[in-house]
Order: structure tokens, then C-alpha cells, then sequence
């Protein structure tokens, strides 16, 4: 049965991934896993929560900020009509600053202050236990990523199969197939920004440690596309393969 569905006023559609005990990080023998990796683990997830089926998409990220950062435009990176192009294609070059302010700004709308709803980026469990959706393989598909499931650099395929597509750019959203939590692009496409620091126990100042990113992106190699794959940020820095999917809390939960 399907997650049950929230759309907001911005047509942005919300899944409600269940709560309870999740497995996060990879197992030590896990194919090309990396030391930034966190250690298989249990984690509980106290409430169930609404997560964005897709990244954030140029038209939203538009819409609510009023202008559009992505590296790809007619001038430089893309061509007209080039589906890198779309609307419909996640915003990038959005640093974690900017992801926050986007989340601000759309929790100020009137008409979703009205409804009740408010909305932040995922902590990187959150963020790990929607991508896998029940699964403790590589992938939240299995133990491989092709890549006709997946938009990522498939000349570096996971496993010793034959070298995939690489389109060296973004593409729509809901191009691929989504998991069993009915989430699309959870690998590749872009990086997502989770609102976890990087290094929690670092010695610098909060405002300017790294923060999380997760799911790989359309520059990735397969193996940095695995659900348990991390990699770091800074917050005021957004590269041309950064984006970021949001989490919509109500007011009544």
C-alpha cells in the first residue's frame, strides 16, 4: 500500500516515512565502503515524518527565493532545450545556507503558516532510513545500482558489470524509479544537505563546520551514491551537483 501523500501549496508532494527501528550505516564488508561511512548501526525513529518525494526543483526553489542559482543555464553547461534545463530539474549550487533560508522563507507563506505546516532539512538519520526504506543492501534497489536506475557517472559502475551512462548533467526529477517509500532521485542526481554536522566533536565554530550531504549526485561514482555514503559541506558553499529535499513538520504532530 502507498505511504499516504501531502501536497502543499507549492504542489510539493510529501510522503509520510513510518516510524521505528531503522539500520543506518554500512557493514565493514561492504563493496568500496568508505572511512567516512557510519558503523552499521540501530537507530530509532521515534515519530514518523514527512519527507519531499523528490529534491527541490528549480520551479520551487524560484518560486519561494525568487531567483535560481543552478550552474546549467543556456550560457554555461547547458544548451536550449536541454532537459538539464527543466523546471523540473533539482535546484543546485544551493549551499546549506540557502537550503535553510529556502525552508524559512516557504514556513513564512501565508497560506502554509495557515495549514499548520512548517518546514526544515532532514537530520541524516532521517534522511539514511527514507533512502533505504526497509533495505540493508548497498542501495535502497538491491546490491547494485545500474544506471538506468539512477542518474550518476555509470562509467564507474559498482560491481565488475559493464560500464553504464554518464549524462554529465541533472535531470528531471521522478526519472527513475522511486524506492518502496515511493521517494525519488534518493541516489544521484544531486547531493542532498542534511541539517547534521559533519564532524559533531570538530573544534571550530558551528556556524562554519561542514555539514552533511548525502545520496551522491550526477558527477558520482556509483560506490558514492550508496545509502550509507557521507560526504561534507561547507555551509556557505554550494557546488553544481549540491541540492536538497525537505522535511514538512505539522503543527498537530
Amino acid at each position: 500500500m502507498p505511504l499516504p501523500c501531502l501536497v502543499n501549496t507549492l504542489g510539493m508532494r510529501f510522503r509520510l516515512v513510518p516510524a521505528g527501528l531503522t539500520r543506518i550505516g554500512s557493514p565493514l564488508d561492504e563493496h568500496k565502503r568508505s572511512v567516512t561511512d557510519l558503523d552499521r548501526r540501530s537507530e530509532m525513529i521515534a515519530r514518523p515524518f514527512w519527507m519531499a518525494e523528490t529534491p527541490t526543483t528549480r520551479r520551487e526553489y524560484l518560486a519561494v527565493i525568487g531567483e535560481c542559482p543552478s550552474h546549467f543555464t543556456e550560457d554555461f553547461g547547458g544548451h536550449s532545450g536541454d532537459t538539464c534545463l527543466s523546471s523540473e530539474c533539482p535546484v543546485e549550487s544551493v549551499s546549506w545556507n540557502k537550503a535553510n533560508e529556502f525552508c524559512e522563507r516557504l514556513s513564512r507563506v501565508p497560506a502554509e503558516r495557515q495549514a499548520g505546516r512548517r518546514y526544515r532539512l532532514p537530520s541524516e538519520v532521517e534522511w539514511e532510513h527514507a533512502c533505504r526504506a526497509g533495505a540493508e543492501t548497498a542501495f535502497s534497489i538491491g546490491t547494485d545500482l545500474p544506471s538506468d536506475c539512477a542518474n550518476f557517472d555509470g562509467t564507474f559502475p559498482y560491481i565488475d558489470g559493464p560500464p553504464g551512462t554518464y549524462l554529465q548533467r541533472t535531470s528531471p526529477v521522478r526519472s527513475y524509479c522511486p524506492n518502496a517509500f515511493h521517494l525519488f532521485d534518493v541516489h544521484g542526481n544531486v547531493w542532498e544537505w542534511c541539517a547534521d554536522l559533519f564532524c559533531p566533536d570538530a573544534l571550530t565554530s558551528a556556524a562554519a563546520a561542514p555539514r552533511v550531504l548525502r545520496g551522491g549526485g550526477w558527477h558520482s561514482y556509483a560506490r558514492t551514491c550508496r545509502c550509507s555514503a557521507r560526504d561534507a559541506g561547507e555551509p556557505d558553499i554550494g557546488y553544481f551537483d549540491q541540492g536538497f529535499r525537505i522535511v514538512c513538520v505539522l503543527e498537530a504532530d
